[in-house]
């Protein structure tokens, strides 16, 4: 059973390896609209809210999250066209991976620099989540349109 079946119609629809090539672009433009609202939002909260509990790591963990979105599409979009029965493995894969390192990265993080632990911790868990509510989004109405382009291709035969 495939997690997202038509995600893998809609990349058929939009011309095979092509059409993903075209998912991408629209990823690499919504996380990057994405991610430059986040700076927005950071700056007027910790530069006029909060500044107290700005952690010297947040540009980092934007990037880490930044880049990691690239990771996870590359991924994604190759499990697809190459064995899409196994797309929604390596979707989970990625997402577990993801974490493993987030995690290992916060304790060594915290072990290193434990006067700002709470607050890195905190900033950590926000930003995961965000970029998790994100991504799943992302992939979940781009699972939406191939579900409704199939279905008005076959209403309308």
């Amino acid at each position: 059973m495939e997690l997202f079946p038509s995600v893998y119609r809609n990349l058929e629809y939009l011309g095979g390896t092509n059409g993903m090539q075209l998912i991408k672009i629209k990823f690499a433009k919504s996380i990057t609209l994405f991610t430059a609202l986040l700076c927005v939002l950071a700056a007027v909260f910790y530069g006029y809210f909060f500044p107290e509990f700005y952690t010297k790591s947040f540009p980092f963990l934007l990037a880490f999250f930044y880049l990691f979105g690239f990771v996870s599409i590359s991924v994604y979009s190759r499990a697809i066209v190459k064995a899409p029965n196994k797309a929604g493995n390596y979707y989970l894969a990625v997402r577990m991976l993801k974490m493993l390192i987030v995690i290992a990265g916060a304790f060594v993080y915290c072990l290193l620099n434990r006067a700002e632990a709470i607050t890195f911790i905190f900033t950590l868990a926000v930003i995961y989540l965000l970029y998790l509510v994100f991504e799943t989004w992302f992939y979940y109405t781009s699972n939406l349109a191939g579900k409704t382009k199939n279905k008005n291709d076959e209403t309308n035969k």
